[in-house]
């Protein structure tokens, strides 16, 4: 039923002159792909790129194309082969041992004035009250400043020490409005 419809269809198309007679008259599709191929892309034709046309690229002369993944792996890598330069927190203080004890006064000093510590102030203790030389008090901007510059000396002290030398405890390490270290000849109140 459906091959007598098309037939009926080609015919009234062929009797309006809508099929062109070329058509009708074309040779018969062969079956090789030779000849097919040759049919619709003739030599003669200049459109198509000849192989002399092309630049032939190669693989030196391209740029490799990394994925995120890939790029992310290789910066990293850089990153960790660059050198840093270390920041020596002790540069500019002296870290060797003191003559009466781990730190002497004026070292002292200069630490807490280097770590911008304000209203600064060295109490000198008679020797017959027995507790320690020196007494330093000084101030600083908040509770965070005043437990940055204590552990900081603190550090410091155990770098500058010997291996008999005790480690100073640091008292109320909470601080609201205080903090003491008791470094044996020198009591630090802030």
């Amino acid at each position: 039923m459906l091959s007598l419809k098309i037939a009926q269809s080609f015919s009234r198309h062929l009797a309006a002159n809508r099929i062109s007679k070329r058509v009708l008259r074309s040779p018969p599709i062969c079956s090789t792909t030779n000849t097919i191929v040759q049919r619709r892309y003739s030599n003669d034709d200049d459109k198509f790129v000849k192989p002399n046309n092309y630049k032939v690229f190669k693989d030196d002369d391209s740029s490799v194309i990394l994925d995120v993944e890939e790029e992310r792996a290789l910066l990293d890598s850089q990153v960790v082969d660059e050198d840093f330069d270390e920041v020596d927190q002790f540069a500019g203080l002296d870290t060797s041992r003191g003559v009466s004890g781990v730190y002497e006064v004026e070292d002292l000093v200069e630490v807490l004035q280097k770590n911008n510590a304000s209203n600064i102030f060295v109490v000198s203790i008679p020797a017959n009250i027995r507790y320690v030389d020196y007494i330093v008090i000084a101030s600083g901007k908040s509770q965070k400043h005043l437990m940055s510059i204590v552990e900081f000396v603190h550090k410091l002290f155990k770098k500058k020490r010997k291996p008999t030398d005790s480690i100073p405890r640091i008292l109320n390490k909470k601080p609201l409005d205080w903090i003491a270290l008791d470094i044996g000849e020198f009591s630090i109140i802030k």
